[in-house]
Formats: structure tokens, C-alpha cells, sequence
């Protein structure tokens, strides 16, 4: 897919959605009871004249998981290695309502149909989380078991 149809696409879901990922346009939205009286701080994304190949589009969908991640994850990583455990059901339904699990998996398939572009955003992200395991499970399915099934 051509990269100014996925930055259209990006612009449509800025419009249309409800859902978490673009949510830093219109002022944050939790998807926990947990997140409401945390702040969080991100740093300003970069600039996109100076990018070879991302768009304001791929930095605003960065900037989304930025905070999804410092909301819904990095807070709890220490607590889950204590415990053992990772609850994978809460975070793939999490990233899966707020649209990072199918960045470039077609839209009848419930992805967003983007270019492969924004997945490599995606995974670039991603590295900000606080361990590796997490990333390296969220990876393996959106980009190991995920396009088997598409």
C-alpha cells in the first residue's frame, strides 16, 4: 500500500475512532482503572522533514504507543517479574482495542491496512518497554502468528 493512502488512512482513524491509539490529539484516554491518576511524561516526538520515511502520521501513532506503554505496562514490569507472571490476555487486548496489533493487516481482517512502515514504528516503540519479554511475545504475534492467519 502506497504511503500517502496509509497516511490517509491514519487521518481517517484520527476522525472516526474512539480507541486509545490517536488518543494524544484529543487529550489522553484510559483504558484502565489504573492509569487515571498517574501522569505521564513523554518526550516530544521528533520532527518529520527530518525522517527519511515517517510521516506526522507515523509519529503520532509512536507517540500513542509511547503512552499506552508508559500507562498500561512500564509501571507494572517490576511487579510482574516479582510475581512471575505477565498478563498477556489484559495487554494483547489492550494493544488489540487501541489497533497496534494489526498496523499492517488488511481492514476487513480488523487491521489498519498500512504500509509496513508503521509496523517497523511500531516495533521501534515497542523497545521502550521496561524488559524484554513483552516486546519479544507482542512481536511474535503480530509478526510471527498474525500474518499466517491474514
Amino acid at each position: 500500500m502506497a504511503l500517502p493512502v496509509g497516511a490517509l488512512r491514519v487521518k481517517m482513524l484520527l476522525c472516526s475512532r474512539t480507541l486509545y491509539k490517536f488518543s494524544s490529539f484529543s487529550g489522553a484516554r484510559s483504558l484502565s482503572e489504573h492509569v487515571s491518576s498517574q501522569s505521564v511524561t513523554t518526550k516530544p516526538p521528533e520532527i518529520a522533514e527530518d525522517h527519511l520515511i515517517y510521516t506526522q502520521e507515523h509519529f503520532a501513532l509512536k507517540e500513542a504507543l509511547r503512552k499506552l506503554i508508559d500507562q498500561e505496562i512500564n509501571p507494572y514490569v517490576d511487579q510482574w517479574e516479582a510475581e512471575g507472571t505477565f498478563p498477556a490476555h489484559k495487554i494483547f487486548k489492550i494493544l488489540g482495542n487501541a489497533g497496534f496489533l494489526g498496523v499492517n493487516k488488511p481492514v476487513e481482517y480488523g487491521g489498519l491496512g498500512l504500509d509496513f512502515s508503521y509496523s517497523i514504528a511500531v516495533a521501534e516503540e515497542l523497545g521502550n518497554i521496561h524488559c524484554g519479554g513483552i516486546p519479544m511475545a507482542i512481536g511474535v504475534q503480530s509478526d510471527m502468528a498474525t500474518p499466517a492467519l491474514a
